[in-house]
């Protein structure tokens, strides 16, 4: 589902676009139709998903879905006491040391994954993209068809994903954790960028960045451990630096700007540029703390 909402989200531009009218085939309507149908099914099938025991188990029993919400698809590292076992491993990759106290928790076991949040908003972008093609195409049946199909999934999706004890929208539904995926939803337009829920999100974000971060440096592990086992987020005053995707932090000055806070935007986009090297790259992460 996810993939077919990328695919639909990249090409719907060669719909709208008169420099690139030839790419706009009835070939490739009819092959982003098809992606939109298989993104509705696979939305079909979350939306049956019964809602996890408890926020904890949504957040902890996801599967590896969207890398930047994800720890295990980014992080490795181990916990104190380990270092000399790894430590020609952590000299061959040539990386900091970090432990991060959330990879080490135990997982709940569910019948059924809890659905991740973007992916279920990627698949209603197939639909809502779909939807504007045939509406710019005068071909109103279909319009409307897919019409009726984004708002159906959109509702399910902003009641679902919505955390009433956050008062923000969830990496997962009935989850509790803010990720960085959930920076994007006033971009790809499934909420106004000026909806109160939306910047609460961005508010919630902030609190959580430490959760969602790429890796991370804490004092006393062993007893940042014991807290995070207890449901405590007390470890967060141990972290003493964290890295965050270069992307993550682009998204989040971009949904700064969104909600209106401008000097924010701005002075957060000018330290990530300051970042760069000297060919004006950025790298995969950049560390909060000690850049």
């Amino acid at each position: 589902g996810a993939l077919c909402g990328l695919l639909c989200l990249g090409l719907t531009h060669a719909c709208f676009d008169v420099r690139l009218k030839d790419l706009c085939s009835p070939k490739l309507i009819e092959r982003l139709e098809s992606l939109a149908t298989t993104a509705y099914e696979a939305f079909q099938d979350y939306a049956k998903r019964p809602p996890p025991p408890s926020a904890t188990a949504a957040d902890l029993a996801s599967q590896p879905s969207y890398f930047d919400d994800d720890l295990r698809c980014y992080t490795y590292g181990w916990a104190a006491g380990e270092e000399e076992e790894h430590g020609q491993q952590q000299r061959d990759l040539g990386a900091w040391q970090y432990w991060h106290p959330r990879a080490h928790q135990e997982v709940p076991k569910l019948d059924q994954p809890p659905v991740h949040t973007f992916t279920s908003v990627l698949c209603w972008c197939a639909a809502d993209r779909v939807r504007r093609i045939f509406a710019h195409r005068d071909n109103r049946a279909k319009a409307e068809i897919w019409g009726q199909r984004a708002e159906e999934m959109s509702a399910v999706i902003l009641q679902r994903a919505w955390s009433l004890e956050r008062k923000a929208f969830t990496s997962f539904w009935g989850g509790a954790v803010v990720g960085p995926s959930l920076l994007r939803l006033a971009e790809v337009g499934i909420i106004k960028a000026n909806d109160p829920r939306f910047a609460s999100t961005v508010e919630c974000f902030e609190a959580d960045a430490p959760k969602v971060a790429l890796s991370l440096s804490v004092e006393n592990a062993p007893q940042v451990g014991g807290l995070l086992q207890a449901g405590e987020d007390a470890w967060l005053d141990s972290v003493r630096s964290y890295c965050m995707s270069s992307n993550t932090m682009l998204w989040y000055a971009e949904a700064l700007r969104a909600v209106g806070r401008i000097d924010d935007a701005k002075k957060l986009f000018n330290s990530i540029t300051a970042c760069a090297n000297d060919c004006g790259l950025l790298s995969q992460s950049i560390d909060m703390r000690t850049r």
